[in-house]
């Protein structure tokens, strides 16, 4: 924290500028995964960054919005420029391997700090360089989308453009669960597609319960039409833009290859990530252990939530952590400001002051008009009761017919996405994972609505206008 200023101060401060931040997203975090979030968007964004721990089981992450929208529009020219995407095409590839060959090491570590020192220093250079691929399909879907919008007018065509062109992992995994049948291999798929379910480092990994509960929902969902047709659909797709980029203008056709990629990449980028994940597990477990020595009860959760100046700090021969703060980080007691990406962060620990930052920055007001807007990525009109769904533990609670709302959807929400009469995300654009799956079944999604689960509630009746990307609320419950 900056010398004389308090916690009170910092959260006065925070709470006089929120108006300056908007939510960038909501997802599980950990300060390590954290700790990315604020490099980039320091290096790439020029922006602070302030996290907290919500209430849904998530962490919202804020940035400021003028230095980010200008941000944006400077990469995204950047991306414009002669040879800059052809460069950065191949740059995706080799740090995408280079990201899978450097997690792969973390098996060699040995239960020593000169050794996990080694390995951390080569695996953060690692992550800072794929990083540039958390936040570029942002630009990407808010800055060169819309222009590229303005040059096709034809509907079909973007349709094209926004649909993805490769099998992502899970959709591997659900094409060998399905062909398995009653004859489920466990332990290959476990080794195989233990990734599925990480994110931040401390999920439940792939195991037999879960298998067994999507290989129901596979039957109960009727989802193996879906799962079978991925690969053709995938083919088609890449041979539709392949004919459609051919007779596009040169400045249209560098947009629309863009745009293309990065619908792939949107998803494809989390899965490497995820993948690199599970490995790096077996570093922070020695860690957590190697630490255990000097301070016992310190644990992988723990662990996972230093700071990178903390473990290196230990790493380098140091024992004097602070271990009282470090505990309720892990138990997502906290707020944390990026002044500067790694280089200035501080937080906030008092109860009181935790408070009235959460009031603050996530009371949302209802609109004056009645209407919440978003961006239209599937069209179509639907009236139903409101169903707010985080995690795939809620399923249970959603009924067939209700409108899905949600912070973001992946791929483990597709069973209830099938039952959806409309959804509603706060987060994306055409783009995202809700635009491409609703695209795809037929279902009106309106994304981008920003303060969707915030206004509304469970049961409230609404009526999506998906043709306009409006939300209107007809009763509250």
């Amino acid at each position: 924290m900056p010398r004389g200023l308090k916690e009170s101060d910092l959260a006065k401060n925070l709470i006089k500028e929120k108006d300056d931040y908007f939510q960038l997203v909501s997802r599980p975090f950990t300060v390590q995964r954290f700790e990315i979030i604020g490099f980039f968007s320091w290096k790439f964004l020029k922006s602070k960054v302030f996290v907290m721990p919500l209430a849904s089981g998530s962490d919202g992450c804020w940035l400021e919005k003028k230095v980010v929208l200008d941000s944006y529009r400077q990469q995204g020219l950047a991306m414009l420029q002669p040879g800059v995407w052809s460069k950065q095409k191949k740059h995706y590839l080799l740090t995408s391997k280079r990201l899978a060959t450097v997690s792969k090491q973390a098996s060699l570590c040995r239960h020593n700090r000169q050794s996990l020192s080694l390995f951390f220093e080569k695996w953060q250079t690692t992550l800072d360089d794929f990083s540039y691929y958390f936040i570029a399909p942002f630009w990407v879907e808010d800055f060169l989308f819309p222009k590229l919008q303005k040059l096709i007018k034809n509907e079909k065509e973007i349709e094209i453009i926004s649909s993805p062109n490769r099998v992502f992992f899970y959709q591997r995994f659900q094409k060998e669960l399905l062909a398995m049948g009653k004859k489920v291999k466990y332990p290959y798929l476990i080794n195989k597609y233990a990734s599925l379910t990480e994110y931040s480092l401390k999920e439940k990994l792939l195991d037999k319960i879960e298998i067994k509960r999507r290989q129901q929902e596979i039957i109960e969902q009727s989802l193996a039409g879906n799962i079978i047709q991925a690969e053709k659909k995938a083919r088609e797709n890449k041979k539709l833009f392949a004919a459609l980029h051919r007779r596009l203008p040169a400045e249209t056709a560098l947009l629309a290859d863009i745009v293309h990629e990065y619908v792939s990449i949107r998803t494809e980028r989390i899965e490497f990530y995820q993948q690199a994940l599970v490995r790096v597990r077996y570093f922070y477990k020695l860690l957590a252990k190697l630490i255990a020595r000097v301070h016992p009860g310190f644990s992988y959760l723990d662990a996972v939530s230093l700071t990178s100046s903390e473990l290196r700090f230990f790493l380098a021969g140091n024992n004097d952590l602070p271990f009282a703060e470090i505990k309720k980080r892990s138990q997502r007691q906290f707020a944390l400001l990026y002044e500067q990406g790694r280089e200035k962060s501080v937080f906030i620990y008092e109860p009181h002051n935790l408070q009235k930052l959460s009031q603050a920055f996530l009371t949302a007001s209802r609109p004056a008009d009645g209407l919440i807007r978003g961006i239209i990525v599937s069209k179509g009109r639907a009236r139903g009761r409101v169903r707010i769904i985080y995690r795939p533990d809620q399923f249970k609670n959603f009924k067939k017919g209700e409108i899905l709302v949600s912070n973001y959807t992946s791929p483990a929400f597709m069973p209830i996405i099938k039952q959806s009469a409309a959804i509603i995300t706060d987060e994306g654009g055409v783009t995202s994972h809700a635009a491409i799956v609703s695209r795809e079944l037929g279902v009106p999604c309106v994304t981008g609505a920003k303060i969707a689960t915030k206004v509304l509630r469970d049961g409230d009746l609404v009526e999506v206008d998906a043709d306009r990307g409006v939300i209107k609320i007809i009763g509250k419950k």
